[in-house]
């Protein structure tokens, strides 16, 4: 027996009913419903005398058939069953045709796009294989590109590596990067003092092209001096 909440949409009686509240037991044991019929007023309803709303398909829809193994796409149709009912045709995906009662399709829902600024990790983006499992932000989730033999990338993402790559599956992260420069290993802070081997202090500020060094602001020991030129000659840099 179908499970039906507070929400719910119904059909009671070959109507659609929404219901807003229960379930709660009777006087003879029966499962009831407080249900809000089409024109607004409310009524009763015991549980076994509702039904599911039917899931409305419509050609193109992606489906799934009783097995629920492989997908199809929704061909032609609805056509009436000779028996009662309806059937659709189905296009397999090698472009070959079968048919199945619509009572049996399950209808496959396109998952939720992923919101603009999100963090995220690159799990398939055609031609950049080699950035998968990379972190980046979401900056549009509503480009078109299509690779051929594959499905539409709709992500764009900026790398935390500097960049930008087209994505078709993504996957929120709640990970932070670090708020600094990464250099052969080690990350130095954008607006932290850092202390060379001769004593000299360097801060460094942000840079406004992606994925270029950092070069030390004014309250450095030189101003405009590039971090990896300061590293690979005044190494280690240290903090208090």
């Amino acid at each position: 027996m179908t499970e039906f909440k507070v929400g719910d949409k119904a059909i009671r009686h070959g109507s659609e009913v929404e219901i807003t509240y229960g379930p709660f037991t009777g006087p003879l044991g029966f499962a009831w419903l407080v249900v809000r019929r089409e024109d607004g007023k409310e009524d009763t309803a015991r549980v076994t005398d509702l039904s599911p709303v039917p899931v409305k398909f419509a050609v193109g829809d992606k489906v799934t058939a009783a097995s629920g193994v492989n997908e199809y796409t929704l061909h032609a149709g609805p056509f009436n069953g000779g028996l009662g009912g309806h059937f659709w045709v189905l296009e397999r995906p090698d472009g070959t045709h079968c048919w199945a009662h619509a009572d049996s399709l399950t209808k496959v829902e396109a998952p939720a796009l992923v919101p603009v600024g999100t963090r995220v990790r690159v799990d398939r983006a055609k031609w950049a294989e080699e950035q998968h499992g990379e972190t980046g932000v979401i900056r549009s989730n509503t480009e078109t590109w299509t690779p051929r033999d594959d499905v539409a990338h709709v992500y764009e993402v900026e790398l935390d590596n500097g960049g930008s790559i087209a994505a078709a599956e993504v996957t929120p992260v709640d990970d932070e990067p670090a708020d600094g420069f990464e250099y052969e290993g080690v990350t130095y802070k954008y607006g932290v003092p850092y202390t060379d081997c001769d004593g000299d202090t360097w801060t460094f500020e942000r840079p406004t092209r992606a994925g270029a060094a950092p070069k030390s602001d004014s309250s450095s020991y030189r101003i405009g001096e590039s971090l990896v030129y300061i590293v690979d000659n005044y190494r280690p840099l240290t903090t208090d």
